[in-house]
């Protein structure tokens, strides 16, 4: 009888994970191993992948909900910062229920042990199998996704991707610290959204080739920070009025939005991470209101990035716009990320009108004209986020 297969251990392959040179072509990426077996969590029941060589572009229904009517409404309520339960919030009217993705409480485990609860959204009409996966990352560090009516989530899903929106360490839990479990902004947090991605991938649900991290905010460092120090587990990343720096945002005493951490409390930083280690594709989107020095610093960051990168698209949106990710330009900016997300995980995408498009054409900004170094303000966060891109001698 042949010997079984060896399953590494998640943690040692997600963080083992060697970058390799870019030459345009995609080079193969690791898919997620099969975690040992652990209590089963509570969520969706695991399904059989889809047999080698099937198609894996979503099927059922054709006709995907119009993105304009999605974002008719006001934009979603931030999350919760903290304790509390899930907000609820209604679809724009003329928005029919039978179209809307219902989301479900699952619970999975982080490779420390640690209970992670996270909001799954499936699809509307497919079989929760072999799907792509877009883990969409909250905006407030140390805050809850709400399980209300948002038209990002059912966006992505209406385009057949499945979406992932874990808690934050420790949110949830009545009187507890933001840190009291782990900082949001430790290497601990960036594990939990890849084990995330692990363990939905052993369910059979999510299709290890076609996952994609996206955030706004806290949300866009995540991604930024996942797809550096994971390189080979993410098929592309979208990163919106993110803080554009990679290292720990964690401070002494501190951390980057405001929570004291206890000075007890050993806080795990991220490991070194270089603009340069990031090799998916990566759509970033920052406002031109963009308070100093964040402007200068993701020109510097999106410099760096593009030679490794295999595709880089950056947004800006105008002054006066209230904001990429939620601003007056946020249906161009998704119908954008709806746009690249169809290119490197295969989902479905909505025909996009010539003005609509024209607009979208609007907030490109030229990377090749980018200057290879860029010196922002004087300022200790872009210094450090510069000086890791390697765009200052």
């Amino acid at each position: 009888m042949p010997a079984p297969p060896r399953v590494l251990p998640a943690a040692a392959v997600l963080l083992g994970l060697t970058a390799a040179g870019c030459s345009g072509a995609a080079p193969p990426r690791a898919r997620p191993p099969e975690p040992a077996p652990a209590a089963a969590p509570a969520g969706p029941a695991a399904a059989p992948a889809p047999a080698p060589g099937t198609d894996r572009r979503p099927t059922g229904p054709s006709a995907p909900t119009p993105r304009a009517l999605l974002f008719a409404g006001s934009p979603p309520a931030e999350d919760g910062a903290g304790a509390g339960e899930d907000g609820a919030g209604g679809p724009p009217a003329g928005l029919p229920s039978s179209a809307l993705a219902a989301s479900s409480r699952l619970t999975y485990l982080a490779r420390d042990g640690l209970e992670i609860p996270a909001l799954l959204t499936l699809p509307p009409g497919l079989p929760p199998r072999g799907l792509p996966l877009v883990v969409l990352v909250r905006s407030r560090a140390a805050g809850r996704p709400r399980s209300g009516f948002d038209p990002r989530v059912q966006l992505l899903a209406s385009r057949g991707y499945a979406v992932l929106r874990p808690d934050g360490r420790g949110a949830g839990v009545p009187g507890a610290h933001p840190a009291a479990a782990g900082d949001p902004w430790s290497s601990a947090a960036l594990d939990d959204l890849a084990d995330g991605v692990v363990e939905l991938v052993r369910r059979g649900i999510a299709d290890g080739d076609r996952v994609a991290i996206a955030g706004e905010a806290y949300g866009g460092w995540a991604a930024l920070a996942s797809v550096a120090l994971t390189p080979d587990l993410y098929a592309a990343a979208v990163a919106l009025d993110a803080p554009p720096e990679l290292g720990s945002l964690v401070v002494a005493g501190g951390s980057a939005d405001g929570a004291a951490v206890p000075a007890a409390y050993p806080v795990r930083r991220p490991p070194p991470a270089r603009a340069g280690d990031v090799r998916a594709p990566l759509l970033l989107a920052r406002s031109a209101d963009a308070p100093a020095p964040r402007p200068a610093a993701t020109d510097a960051l999106a410099a760096a990035v593009r030679p490794g990168c295999r595709e880089l698209e950056y947004l800006l949106t105008p002054p006066g716009s209230g904001g990429a990710a939620e601003g007056s330009d946020r249906l161009t900016v998704w119908a954008a990320v709806e746009l690249f997300l169809s290119r490197h995980l295969g989902g479905r995408l909505e025909e996009i009108p010539a003005e609509l498009a024209g607009r979208v054409a609007a907030l490109r900004v030229d990377v090749t004209a980018l200057p290879p170094a860029v010196r922002p303000p004087a300022h200790a966060a872009v210094e450090a986020t510069v000086e890791a891109a390697g765009a200052v001698p």
